[in-house]
């Protein structure tokens, strides 16, 4: 995979289908990073998906510095996104 296509958004459909499968906890961390035909789910989708996320963040909170929200955990960015009451896992 290119560098560019991670930050290449989900389809809604692909999205929908790989939070549920997150949120149920059905996915590991090689399907994560590698893909997994069998589950349908692309590769390298946790930087897709962790891309959305963290331009939902910076599109919704503009007053946040670069330095202040790099130094955020990933917890406190998607509780601070429109993805927290969609992406239930934690």
């Amino acid at each position: 995979m290119e560098s560019s296509e991670s930050i290449i958004p989900l389809l809604n459909h692909t999205l929908e289908h790989v939070i549920s499968e997150l949120n149920a906890e059905r996915l590991t961390t090689d399907d994560l990073i590698l893909g997994n035909y069998k589950k349908d789910i692309p590769a390298s989708v946790q930087y897709r998906l962790g891309y959305m996320i963290v331009s939902d963040f910076v599109k919704q909170h503009p007053e946040v510095s670069l330095k202040e929200w790099s130094r955020m955990s990933s917890v406190q960015i998607l509780e601070k996104s429109s993805y927290k009451d969609i992406l239930t896992i934690r």
